[in-house]
């Protein structure tokens, strides 16, 4: 297997816009801000679709589906990879083709028991104690490209020895325009291979890191 590094999930997005000072914009391109304001509070009025149910999946692969209001359809069954560190304690698995790229990471309990919930949250600072799961979805429709992350959710994984199985079942956000996206899957008999632990070296730094900029900032809070 190629060499791979961990990838934590985390978004950030600039926009940058401007006008020149004075200038009032063409009567058509007010008419057509208008238009596509009508055609987003029209969707964002129509009612949230329920959950996908869980995909059926086979041996070794990573299977999706989601529903939402307008967004591109996310559906899929690939052949999954799994990429561990045993410090820190992460799993990823990882499945896709050139238009839809997956990936759920689990960050498991570093003692105990494995095959349990692990929610799937999104860190304002530092890292939550494990059990916990972080998931993101990147599509790619000719020119455009789309970027998700799971807002809230559950992964349920059933097994974790040499293999790895679980389901899903989460809300996505898209990371630019903030559209929500029902997000359902399972993986089933995921191999998994080590990441090099120079690459989970510098993995653990970052968290590290982290964790040192939670604490000053629960320090300051509490003087």
């Amino acid at each position: 297997m190629k060499r791979a590094t961990i990838a934590v999930l985390s978004t950030g997005v600039l926009l940058l816009a401007g006008c020149s000072a004075g200038e009032e914009p063409p009567a058509e391109e007010e008419s057509l801000r208008d238009l596509t304001q009508r055609q987003e509070d029209e969707e964002a009025a129509l009612p949230m679709p329920d959950m996908p149910g869980i995909p059926g999946t086979r041996r070794g692969h990573l299977t999706v589906q989601s529903a939402s209001r307008s967004a591109p359809d996310i559906q899929g069954s690939w052949e999954a990879v799994g990429l561990l560190c045993t410090d820190p304690p992460m799993l990823q698995v990882i499945g896709g083709d050139p238009e839809t790229q997956a990936i759920v990471l689990l960050q498991y309990p570093a003692s105990g028991d494995r095959e349990v919930s692990y929610p799937v949250v999104v860190p304002d600072y530092g890292v939550p104690v494990p059990p916990m799961a972080q998931v993101g979805v990147q599509l790619f429709r000719g020119r455009a490209s789309y970027a998700y992350q799971g807002m809230d959710g559950t992964v349920e994984v059933s097994r974790f020895d040499d293999l790895v199985s679980g389901q899903f079942t989460v809300n996505l956000r898209d990371i630019t325009s903030d559209d929500t996206v029902r997000f359902a899957g399972a993986f089933q008999d995921v191999r998994f291979d080590f990441i090099p632990e120079q690459d989970c070296l510098r993995v653990r730094q970052e968290l590290d890191s982290l964790e040192a900029q939670r604490d000053s900032l629960d320090t300051a809070e509490s003087q």
